[in-house]
C-alpha cells in the first residue's frame, strides 16, 4: 500500500493547489521584497502577490510541487512596496539558519533561510523542503508553528513563519535547568496534541526533541521543523529487529525524503544518515532503521521529558560522541534509555515507560497519552 495524504478538516487548505495570495491590498498587484537590515546591501529580489481578501490562507512564490519552476526575478526591486525586514539571526540549525523578520503588516515573523542553489526536480534536498512547505502549509493548529510563505532570494529559500517568542525548549532547559512539575505536564498536553493532530493527517514529524518544540510568551508549545516529515501508511514493513519478527505499523521514508549523506553531525542536533534522519538522541530504535511511523514521535517525546526533568539526555555522554555507532547501538538495543525516574512521580515514571517502550505495538499513541493521568490528572 502507498503511502496517502488523510482527508483534512474542512478549514484546512492545500495551498499546493491555491493560488498565489497577498499580503498587499486587495486586487493590486504589487511587488514585496526582502531587506537584510543588518546589511549594508539590500536584497533585492522581488515577487509579485495579489490578495484574495483571506488573511487566513497561507501564500507561496509558485506552486510547491513545482518549486523549480519558480516564476520569480532574479532582480531589480523598482516600484517595491513590501518588504520583509530581516534582522539578526535566532538560531542555526545542521541546514539552515532562522532569523526574526518583520512582517509588512507589522507582525514579527520567523525566517528561516535555507541553501538552495539547484531546484532541479531530481534534486533529493529541494524535494525534501518543498515537501516541508507541502506540509506545514497544510497546518493549522495551535499547537504548530503557522506557515505564512515562502519564495526565493538569490540562492536561497526562505520560509517564512509564526514566530514563537519563548525559544525553543531547550533554550528554556538551559535557561531554567530542570523545568517545575507542573510546567512539564503542560508542555505535554501541548505538545500531545499537536502530535495528535499530524497523526490523525498521517504526517509523521521524524524530529520532535527540545530543538524543534517552541514556547510562546503564554507559555504555550508548538512544533516546528518539519523538514523530516513525511506522509505514513500502514502496511506491514520490512524491518527485522535482533529482538522481534512482529509486524509493525510503519513504511521506510521514501528517499526524496532521506538522502545519502556520510556527514555524522551531532548526537543532539539533526543529522541526515544514509538510512535514517532526526535527532539521534531522540530517534527510536525503529527509526534507526529507517522506518517511520507515528511511534516514533511518541519515542522522541518520551526523550524530550527526561531532558525537561534532568536537564540533559538519558544517554552517557561517551556514546553521544559517536553518532553512527550511537545510532546503531540504539537500534540494536544495545544501549537503553536511562530514565532519571528519581527526578520524577510515579506518573511521570509510568507515562515516559509507555513511550519508550521498544516494542511499538505496545506504545500507546498520542490520542492514548492524553488520557494518561500525568497529563490529565
Amino acid at each position: 500500500m502507498s503511502p496517502v495524504i488523510a482527508t483534512h478538516d474542512a478549514e484546512v487548505k492545500r495551498t499546493s493547489t491555491i493560488p498565489l495570495q497577498s499580503i498587499c491590498d486587495p486586487g493590486e498587484p504589487q511587488q514585496v521584497r526582502v531587506r537584510y537590515i543588518s546589511c549594508s546591501t539590500a536584497a533585492s529580489v522581488t515577487f509579485p502577490e495579489v490578495d484574495s481578501g483571506n488573511n487566513d490562507v497561507p501564500h507561496h512564490l509558485t506552486d510547491v510541487r513545482n518549486l523549480q519552476e519558480s516564476s520569480m526575478n532574479d532582480g531589480g526591486n523598482e516600484g517595491s512596496k513590501y518588504v520583509f525586514d530581516v534582522y539578526e539571526p535566532l538560531g542555526r540549525g545542521t541546514f539552515s539558519t532562522v532569523y526574526r523578520g518583520l512582517h509588512p503588516n507589522g507582525n514579527i515573523v520567523a525566517v528561516k533561510k535555507y541553501p538552495f542553489r539547484d531546484r532541479g526536480e531530481n534534486n533529493s534536498w529541494a524535494q525534501s523542503v518543498r515537501f516541508e512547505i507541502e506540509v506545514l502549509s497544510s497546518l493549522r493548529h495551535k499547537n504548530v508553528v503557522r506557515y505564512i510563505s515562502s519564495f526565493f532570494q538569490d540562492e536561497y529559500l526562505y520560509i517564512i513563519a509564526e514566530f514563537v517568542s519563548g525559544g525553543s525548549l531547550s533554550a528554556i532547559v538551559r535557561t531554567f535547568r530542570r523545568l517545575p512539575y507542573n510546567t512539564i505536564r503542560r508542555y505535554t498536553g501541548d505538545i500531545l496534541r499537536g502530535l495528535e493532530y499530524l497523526h490523525k493527517r498521517q504526517v509523521v514529524h521524524r524530529d520532535i526533541s527540545p530543538n524543534n518544540v517552541l514556547v510562546n510568551i503564554d507559555g504555550v508549545c508548538k512544533l516546528s521543523n518539519f523538514g523530516g516529515a513525511v506522509v505514513f501508511a500502514m502496511q506491514r514493513n520490512e524491518f527485522c529487529s535482533n529482538s522481534s519478527n512482529e509486524t509493525t505499523a510503519g513504511v521506510f521514508a521514501p528517499r526524496s525524503v532521506v538522502h545519502a549523506s556520510d556527514d555524522s553531525g551531532s548526537a543532539t542536533g539533526t543529522v541526515i544518515l544514509k538510512n535514517c534522519f532526526g535527532t539521534p538522541a531522540c530517534m527510536s530504535p525503529e527509526a534507526c532503521s529507517g522506518v517511520v511511523d507515528p511511534k516514533n514521535d511518541i519515542w522522541a517525546l518520551g526523550i524530550t521529558l527526561c531532558f525537561c526533568f534532568s536537564g540533559r539526555f538519558p544517554w552517557p555522554e561517551e556514546e553521544l560522541n559517536d553518532v553512527n555507532t550511537f545510532v546503531d547501538k540504539v537500534r540494536r538495543g544495545v544501549l537503553s534509555p536511562q530514565v532519571p525516574f528519581d527526578m520524577m512521580d510515579s506518573q511521570a515514571a509510568e507515562f515516559i515507560s509507555l513511550c519508550l517502550r521498544r516494542n511499538t505495538s505496545s506504545r500507546p499513541s498520542a490520542t492514548e497519552l492524553l488520557f494518561h493521568l500525568f497529563v490529565v490528572g
